[in-house]
């Protein structure tokens, strides 16, 4: 896993975590930026993911609530809970 490696002090290389992993069929892989995960509960990205039968959907479902959430200004971690702006960038597969 990779975070906050722009910009960071510390070589990149001492901040890695690296894993092999085997994915099988219908598993999912989910790649996002901080947009997404400092707005968005990992309960509430894991849910979409398995309940929307493919990744479109996914994500579909996705933006949707990540336009929800900026709209009425609540997200996860700022402050008290106030929707962080940043970019939002999901890969799915």
């Amino acid at each position: 896993m990779v975070q906050s490696s722009v910009g960071y002090s510390v070589p990149l290389a001492d901040k890695l975590n690296i894993a092999r992993a085997t994915l099988r069929p219908n598993d999912r892989l989910v790649l996002a930026t901080d947009g997404v995960t400092d707005n968005l509960y990992l309960k509430e990205i894991a849910g979409i993911v398995h309940d929307k039968r493919t990744p479109r959907q996914a994500m579909a479902a996705l933006v949707q609530l990540l336009g929800e959430k900026r709209q009425s200004n609540k997200g996860r971690l700022y402050g008290s809970g106030e929707f962080k702006i940043d970019d939002a960038t999901v890969i799915l597969r």
